[in-house]
């Protein structure tokens, strides 16, 4: 049993360090282009700084991902990761996040965010 758990650590580590992140960084591409602006418009108020971030951003990943460059990714996932904690830290702040269960996804949102930048930045500081 515990030669099973420590395998499964292991492996969940390797996944999550070294495993490509190009369909993680699509999922957050679509939340944030077309989801995010409106949960945050219908359940927040307009957030301009959040809701231009977001749809750009989300865009900018999509692009990133569809070109497979390498320096656009690590810079839209530093963009995602940037409107990830602003949602997270909106959401927060107004009140909102401990009012449904649902809207704790925003904040897991924000640890998948941080762990594509983490996958991206290895991967570009391995390739140069």
């Amino acid at each position: 049993m515990k030669q099973t758990l420590t395998t499964i650590k292991t492996n969940i580590k390797t996944i999550l360090s070294f495993a490509d992140s190009e369909f993680l960084e699509l999922l957050i591409a679509i939340l944030h282009t077309f989801l995010l602006p409106l949960a945050v418009i219908t359940e927040i108020g307009f957030k301009w700084h959040i809701v231009f971030a977001a749809f750009f951003g989300g865009l900018f990943q999509f692009y990133s991902v569809g070109m497979r460059n390498l320096k656009c990714r690590y810079y839209s996932t530093i963009i995602a990761t940037i409107v990830a904690f602003l949602t997270t830290e909106e959401y927060i702040i107004t009140g909102k996040m401990f009012e449904a269960p649902s809207r704790w996804g925003w904040a897991f949102i924000s640890l998948a965010a941080i762990i594509n930048q983490i996958r991206v930045t290895k991967q570009w500081k391995h390739k140069n």
